[in-house]
């Protein structure tokens, strides 16, 4: 467990006290190749959906987002704003308004709220 964990912050520490998104990557890749199925494998996914989106790369920020459940976690609402956003931007418009109609569901009147509106 150990292991694993200084593996998943060397990509962390790459990517919030470096700034550099693609060395971030490649350290998720490593860590993804040494820990498939590891106990940070949700938090992996998530550190690479918020880097490929200040990347640009909605496509792939989208289909990591499609792959997990949001329900119960921290920044789920949060995550499930920006997957209705990429949704209905990528032509799922159906897919998008679900996510936007709960994440106004649970309140309206917050800035995810407003931004879901």
């Amino acid at each position: 467990m150990l292991t694993e964990s200084r593996s998943f912050s060397a990509a962390v520490s790459r990517w919030h006290t470096d700034h550099d998104a693609h060395a971030a990557l490649d350290a998720l890749d490593a860590h993804q190749r040494r820990f498939p199925r590891g106990w940070l494998s949700l938090e992996s996914t998530l550190l690479r959906a918020e880097i490929l989106l200040r990347l640009g790369r909605e496509r792939e920020v989208l289909g990591l987002l499609d792959a997990v459940s949001l329900d119960g976690l921290p920044r789920g609402r949060e995550l499930q704003t920006v997957r209705g956003e990429l949704r209905i931007k990528l032509g799922r418009c159906a897919d998008g308004r679900r996510d936007l109609d709960d994440v106004l569901a649970k309140d309206p009147n917050d800035g995810l709220g407003r931004r879901a509106a």
